[in-house]
């Protein structure tokens, strides 16, 4: 269910926000070839940390080693940074970011292409960024999460591809034994498009924070490659 958030905590989370916006885009200017995934994880750590009262949300939760999550070209999500893990050219890098501020949770990811990418691998950052802008324009009062699904893969629609979207709690509850090493990958995947109208409608009189995220992947012959993209959001009451 959605959890009813007050106009206080909307504002806390707004500013954790905030730090995490700057953190990612830290990270996105960062990558390079050349550099490990563990370096990427010092800097977030250490950009985060810097700001008063934040913290890398992610660190330790259910024993997760890391401050952030780092997945490359195949892998999808949740992948643990390594010191062995060098980024290469072409490579697609996917980031997940947490922010712990206040004893509240934002948490964002993006995918960035190293250097010189084929046209296909930028074919698939773009739509997947544009199947999460329509996912978060059907995240609306009245509307259903349903209607989310159904519109990230009105976005994709097209053969070889899965979409997922969906609304998460701020904690996703997963054991310690489900945390992967950098051989998290897209095998076996599952669609979870949607249809209009399916599940639980939001309601216009709370105030809610919703978790939305859209993942695309294509095989272009030696292994998929995935790009992922997510945010959180509020859903506020109405004003009037």
């Amino acid at each position: 269910m959605i959890q009813i958030k007050s106009p206080r905590e909307i504002e806390i989370m707004a500013r954790g926000g905030e730090i995490l916006a700057a953190t990612v885009l830290l990270l996105e200017k960062s990558v390079r070839p050349g550099m490990t995934t563990l370096d990427l994880d010092k800097i977030a750590d250490e950009f985060i940390r810097n700001h008063p009262g934040a913290t890398p949300a992610f660190k330790g939760l259910y024993n997760f080693p890391a401050s952030i999550c780092t997945s490359i070209n195949q892998e999808i999500v949740h992948g643990i940074p390594s010191k062995k893990r060098l980024i290469e050219e072409g490579d697609l890098v996917s980031i997940d970011i947490g922010v712990k501020l206040d004893g509240y949770y934002t948490d964002s990811a993006t995918t960035v292409a190293v250097g010189k990418v084929d046209a296909e691998s930028k074919k698939l950052l773009d739509v997947t960024k544009k199947a999460l802008a329509a996912g978060i324009n059907a995240a609306t009062a009245e509307n259903h999460i349903g209607d989310i699904g159904a519109a990230v893969q009105g976005v994709v629609g097209i053969p070889r591809v899965s979409a997922g979207a969906e609304l998460r709690q701020a904690q996703t509850r997963r054991p310690p034994s489900a945390w992967t090493d950098d051989r998290h990958r897209a095998d076996g995947e599952r669609r979870h498009a949607g249809h209009p109208n399916d599940a639980r409608s939001m309601d216009r009189g709370q105030c809610g924070r919703y978790a939305l995220g859209a993942f695309r992947t294509y095989d272009r012959g030696d292994g998929q490659r995935t790009a992922h993209t997510d945010d959180f959001g509020a859903l506020a009451a109405p004003t009037s």
